[in-house]
């Protein structure tokens, strides 16, 4: 698709976005209001789960080299 063709469709799309929102006002805004709240309850949660992960030391076992001795 080249970049006028996803010009257009973007602008479509917003432009049916738009007319939807205003055509079923109310039941956007209950929809936005759910999302919103959805995305402020599990955006920190996902945020520190992202952090406990990436602080977590990895715990590996340093075993000693076997050491081979002929006899």
């Amino acid at each position: 698709m080249n970049e006028q063709a996803f010009a257009i469709v973007l602008a479509a799309a917003f432009t049916v976005g738009c007319a939807m929102i205003q055509i079923t006002k109310r039941h956007a805004q209950a929809v936005t209001a759910f999302l919103l709240l959805i995305v402020l309850c599990l955006g920190p949660f996902v945020g520190l789960v992202a952090l406990a992960q990436k602080a977590e030391p990895s715990v590996q076992a340093e075993q000693p080299a076997a050491s081979h001795r002929p006899r």
